[in-house]
């Protein structure tokens, strides 16, 4: 690493973790000291049970840990015993006025039925095909068939121009609050699949909901589904639904709208000179004070968003499971951003590496001193010097150790690599290698958060605090 990325990231650890963002500002780097009893659920200091399964990463706020649950809840405890303080929804009818609520109802009412004559139309609809293969030509039979048709396409219609307003259960992995929430010191921002963004205070009392539209679909690299969390850059909401969006944080007006968004991964943050940028998965350098595009190229990632450690810009993975086993392996590449004048900034290519990993990358890496942290799906780790881009399998201190998938984001805390797996077996080990610390939980498909001498993880069926009393 060179001398300035290095500074840059002493000094990330060397300041309190901001455990109301995701991933610590997407640095995945903390400046903690893990808990010693973490090793199984029976270890929790506390344990709550949410509402629903989720795959959004839990957040500190004002006292309060966060995290959402299907399809749309917001819901949050308090951190020193885990007692549910308060939840609320996030549904599209939240944007609406009181006067604007009867009509809406009604339209609920309507796809309702709608949808109820779907399935009773559908099941007619087979019926009768089955019986013109036994009577080929019956008219009677052949006109019932063209009505029913005609029924059966308005129905649909009905219910499909209404599903970009409501959470369904067309999203069984996915889900709708794969989303991280921000916070700051006194507000808490959600997002969710069905396109709607509210801000609460630490009361629960909705400050403001507002609906960005529907979700893309389908988005780069999966049928549907949404995951780009929120984050607060210079004074604006950052948020993602089809487009790149900038709000105010105290109104949710719209500030600006950038570029068509289709991607799973949180865009990147940097501040270069005077000048904040955001990095897309899709490569788009866009300028944070206005969504003006600067430059494009930069990477093409399909699951995860680029990696931002003080200057430094790292796209790491490949576009699909197809793209990967056609022969094209996954790439590694390194920026180096720079402010040619206030509000211009470049970006020059460092190094670019294949890696030799036969699974995508649904996680973010973590920088360490001198390299670059990744786990493929797999979990099974690469090491990327950040000065040259040599690539190199990191996966000896986990070796006799099974995993399952991974969609958790390893971690940097306590000196210490943490790694996670859907299956809730996990390790953290010295970056120099040495024996692996190994742990069993429950299915987890969310990253962890680090604050102090506390860890806190949301498992789809749990949220649970390890560490110690306060």
């Amino acid at each position: 690493m060179r001398p300035v990325a290095a500074a840059v990231l002493l000094s990330l650890l060397a300041t309190r973790a901001d455990a109301g963002s995701f991933r610590n500002n997407g640095t995945g780097a903390y400046d903690a000291t893990p808990p010693t009893r973490f090793h199984a659920v029976a270890d929790a200091l506390w344990s709550a049970t949410p509402p629903s399964w989720s795959n959004s990463s839990p957040v500190l706020f004002a006292g309060l840990v966060c995290t959402l649950a299907e399809p749309t809840t917001v819901w949050c405890v308090d951190a020193a015993t885990g007692r549910p303080k308060w939840s609320a929804t996030n549904d599209f009818a939240d944007t609406l006025t009181a006067a604007e609520r009867p009509a809406f109802d009604l339209k609920v009412a309507d796809a309702a039925r709608a949808a109820t004559d779907v399935a009773a139309l559908q099941a007619r609809f087979g019926e009768l095909r089955k019986a013109l293969r036994s009577k080929p030509g019956d008219a009677a039979l052949s006109s019932e068939l063209d009505a029913l048709s005609g029924k059966l396409a308005s129905a649909r219609a009905l219910v499909d121009g209404f599903s970009p307003f409501v959470a369904g259960s067309d999203r069984e992995v996915i889900g709708y609050t794969t989303h991280t929430p921000v916070a700051d010191a006194a507000h808490l921002f959600v997002q969710t699949g069905n396109g709607v963004v509210s801000s609460f205070d630490a009361s629960g009392k909705r400050l403001w909901s507002k609906w960005l539209g529907p979700a893309p679909r389908p988005p780069r690299g999966y049928a549907l589904g949404t995951a780009a969390s929120p984050q607060l850059v210079d004074g604006m909401l950052i948020v993602a639904q089809g487009n790149l969006f900038a709000l105010d944080p105290a109104t949710g007006r719209e500030r600006w709208r950038s570029v068509p968004y289709k991607d799973f991964g949180t865009p990147g943050v940097a501040h270069v000179g005077s000048t904040t940028v955001l990095l897309t998965p899709a490569g788009e350098l866009v300028r944070a004070s206005d969504g003006v595009v600067l430059s494009k190229g930069l990477g093409d990632v399909w699951y995860v968003g680029p990696t931002v450690i003080g200057q430094d810009v790292y796209y790491v993975g490949g576009r699909s499971d197809v793209h990967i086993s056609a022969g094209a392996k996954p790439a590694a590449t390194s920026w180096h951003l720079t402010e040619a004048a206030p509000g211009d900034v470049r970006a020059t290519k460092r190094w670019t590496s294949d890696i030799p990993a036969t699974e995508p990358f649904y996680t973010a890496g973590v920088v360490l001193p001198g390299a670059l942290m990744v786990a493929d799906r797999g979990t099974r780790l690469w090491r990327i010097d950040t000065t040259t881009g040599a690539v190199a399998a990191a996966s000896s201190p986990l070796d006799g150790i099974v995993f399952g998938p991974s969609y958790s984001s390893p971690l940097f805390a306590g000196g210490r690599v943490w790694v996670w797996s859907e299956t809730g077996t996990s390790a953290s080990f010295a970056p120099g290698g040495g024996p692996a610390e190994t742990w069993r939980w429950e299915t987890m498909r969310s990253t962890p958060v680090f604050d102090h001498d506390r860890l806190y993880v949301r498992t789809l069926d749990h949220l649970l605090c390890f560490g110690g009393a306060r």
